[in-house]
């Protein structure tokens, strides 16, 4: 591990050994667009309210209200830390940023194009902006632990997703809680909707498992020693987003990954789904 910086409110960053995999292919036009002021510094999906304008910028403020979803269930006590696992261009802990005073704030990403843009944020009201470059199973390093853990739409990407969530617990303090969110992808039973999946699954790679399924998923929360508090299945909310983004699919299977995940959510072969975890408790599971 190599350490630059200093904490005291500035910003810290750190780069834990490990071996960098291809980078993802579509980040460098997102960044390029956030540095031409063509977008925020959100990189994820919309929440869109059942009835919602469609104002010049409905799908920032989505993206802003998708993270007012997850910081919902969030645990932030006075000297809280909060643990940004996936933070992209730093959007979600620049909210947190604003509005919190003495938070230690950690942004976690194994790009680091998209932590030298977040970066750039200074810390305000005496918190303290710390960013790591690792893995998302390898960034629990020793004496590392948090009140909240948030992952915004990221975690399809992981790897070794059984690892990232075994860290996940190592990390939580009692009573801390993990929000995370993260899409499931199915063609099941249906030969177009699997060349579907494959063509999001490469065209939004690395996505190791694009036939992982909820209860699977659950499975791996629970190996991993955590509780599930609660699920929350957000995929009509962000449907909107893709009348914004993408072309209304054709007959056939195009090579356009967002055109494809447009397809799988039209026909139910997309789920974006919002979980609250905390450290195991005694008597098991306690989602409500």
């Amino acid at each position: 591990m190599q350490l630059h910086g200093a904490f005291g409110g500035t910003r810290q960053s750190a780069v834990l050994g490990m071996t960098t995999p291809e980078p993802l292919s579509y980040v460098a036009g997102l960044i390029a667009a956030h540095a031409a002021g063509h977008t925020g510094d959100h990189m994820h999906l919309g929440w869109f309210a059942p009835q919602h304008d469609d104002c010049d910028d409905a799908f920032g403020r989505a993206q802003t209200a998708m993270v007012e979803r997850h910081l919902h269930h969030a645990v932030l006590p006075e000297g809280a830390v909060v643990l940004d696992i996936g933070c992209g261009l730093g959007g979600t802990l620049r909210m947190l940023n604003e509005r919190q005073s003495g938070t230690r704030l950690i942004g976690v990403n194994i790009d680091p194009r998209q932590i030298a843009v977040a970066q750039r944020l200074t810390a305000l009201n005496g918190n303290s902006l710390e960013w790591i470059i690792a893995d998302a199973a390898a960034f629990a390093r020793p004496g590392l632990s948090c009140d909240t853990l948030l992952s915004v739409e990221a975690m399809f990407h992981f790897p070794d997703m059984a690892s990232f969530l075994q860290a996940v617990a190592r990390v939580l303090r009692p009573g801390g809680r993990a929000v995370i969110s993260t899409i499931l992808l199915s063609g099941e039973g249906q030969a177009d909707l699997a060349r579907s999946v494959a063509v999001v699954a490469r065209g939004y790679a690395p996505w190791p498992l694009p036939g992982l399924t909820l209860p699977q998923l659950l499975g791996l929360i629970d190996e991993a020693g955590l509780d599930l508090i609660l699920t929350e299945d957000l995929t009509e909310a962000v449907a909107p987003t893709f009348d914004i983004i993408a072309d209304v699919p054709p007959k056939d299977i195009t090579p356009s990954a967002v055109t494809e995940m447009r397809r799988l959510l039209e026909r139910g072969g997309l789920r974006y789904v919002l979980l609250v975890l905390q450290p195991r408790q005694a008597g098991g599971n306690t989602q409500k």
